[in-house]
């Protein structure tokens, strides 16, 4: 029988995830807020939102990698 292989939640090792981590994070920093309308705000992700996201969700996996 085959040996079962253990799955990266992320394809990504602790290295690169810790380098893509850091560079997320450092692009997070050269953003410009971005205005968004009022009437729009409710429906709208903006880029700045969904790199927040992204990077907390790799802060997730770097800090609990069994989730």
């Amino acid at each position: 029988m085959y040996a079962a292989k253990k799955r990266k939640i992320s394809g990504l090792s602790g290295l690169e995830l810790e380098m893509s981590l850091t560079q997320l994070r450092k692009l997070r920093k050269t953003l410009i807020p971005e205005e968004v309308p009022e009437s729009d705000a409710i429906s709208t992700d903006t880029f700045s939102d969904r790199l927040d996201n992204m990077i907390a969700l790799l802060e997730s996996r770097v800090n609990d990698p069994l989730v």
